[in-house]
């Protein structure tokens, strides 16, 4: 959602971030907690038009730009189109939380447009390579990604600006079609089976466990399961049992799967967007891990460690997003995580609301 009164701030600081929605969604408590100690300064976040609803409440001094990447914002005279169509912003700060090709481009013609102060996402590739490649018993976690966007912030000048220990968006209700008049004995629970590659996603039977011993656990419970209709497909005809809702049915946009998360008492996900989106609401996640490791960074934010499920083996991490095929071809990482240890997880969660 744009913003039109330009002129009411003395500078602006432009801040850029494309890619994954998860990655996106983790620059959120980072950016508004900014925006909020900063009221002298109008953000102008730009970024994919699909996580406009995100930025739906956000402080007066933020405007969401959103560029379609998909259908004709694609090439240098692209970028040099949004370039230009920043120029009367009156930017004076970059702060670039992606630092790819794109970015960079843009970053140059709009300093080139106007002389701006320029920060950038330290990405540690070295650091992330060392965690893949020499893997230890005593391997040390990378900074979390969302204290290195923080960082950006900090070079920018306000060196004494710190991430938000808490920090919780709100969306509008949705009417949900199961409901529960005791959330102590009937915990709601969302599953996020899917993830952008398969070294990240446990094995659909494996899933479908859990889903069976769930119900066992929890006989009037519900489970609503996230995804696109696509993948949904081969899961309706056998996961016909207990309280299930498929979300794709009930939420046909960003802002009401949002609605849909902010009720549920537990999230269980693979590393995955929907950690993240659900970390933004403040409900707590059970992640599933298998090519990649927390310790890269991208642990959901204010997720507690204790909740990441995964196996110790000397192969892993293999990747940092995922996307190595397993060298021994049979993704142990994966196939010998068993249903009851996530079970026992979510169990805990509940039983500490």
């Amino acid at each position: 959602m744009e913003k039109n009164n330009d002129e009411d701030c003395s500078e602006n600081i432009l801040v850029m971030r494309f890619s994954a929605m998860g990655d996106i969604a983790m620059t959120i408590p980072v950016v508004f907690k900014y925006a909020e100690q900063h009221p002298e300064q109008r953000v102008i976040y730009l970024s994919r038009d699909t996580l406009a609803p995100l930025f739906k409440h956000v402080p007066q001094n933020i405007e969401f730009i959103g560029i379609d990447l998909q259908h004709g914002w694609r090439g240098f005279m692209q970028l040099f189109r949004i370039a230009w169509r920043l120029r009367s912003r009156n930017i004076t700060q970059i702060a670039d939380l992606h630092d790819v090709i794109r970015t960079k481009i843009l970053r140059r013609l709009v300093s080139c447009l106007r002389k701006c102060r320029v920060a950038r996402l330290d990405k540690m590739r070295a650091e992330r390579r060392t965690l893949c490649e020499h893997r230890t018993a005593t391997m040390s976690p990378i900074t979390p990604t969302i204290q290195r966007y923080a960082d950006v912030f900090r070079e920018l000048g306000d060196a004494t600006f710190e991430v938000p220990e808490h920090f919780c968006l709100r969306f509008d209700k949705i009417d949900l079609p199961l409901e529960r008049t005791s959330r102590q004995e009937e915990p709601r629970i969302g599953l996020a089976p899917f993830a952008a590659h398969h070294g990240k996603i446990l094995p659909i039977a494996r899933t479908e466990k859990f889903v069976q011993r769930f119900f066992m656990r929890y006989p009037l419970g519900s489970i609503y399961v996230f995804g696109s209709q696509k993948e949904m497909l081969h899961l309706r005809e056998s996961w016909n049992f207990g309280q299930l809702t498929f979300v794709c049915d009930i939420a046909s946009n960003l802002a009401q799967e949002m609605s849909v998360i902010q009720e549920l008492d537990v999230m269980v996900s693979m590393d995955s967007a929907n950690m993240h989106l659900a970390s933004l609401v403040g409900v707590p996640v059970v992640s599933i891990w298998g090519a990649t490791h927390p310790y890269a960074g991208f642990l959901g934010y204010e997720q507690s460690a204790e909740n990441a499920v995964q196996i110790p083996l000397p192969c892993r991490p293999c990747s940092i997003y995922g996307k190595k095929k397993c060298i021994f071809s049979d993704y142990a990482c994966l196939n010998l995580i068993q249903p009851e240890h996530i079970l026992e997880k979510v169990e805990k969660i509940v039983e500490e609301q």
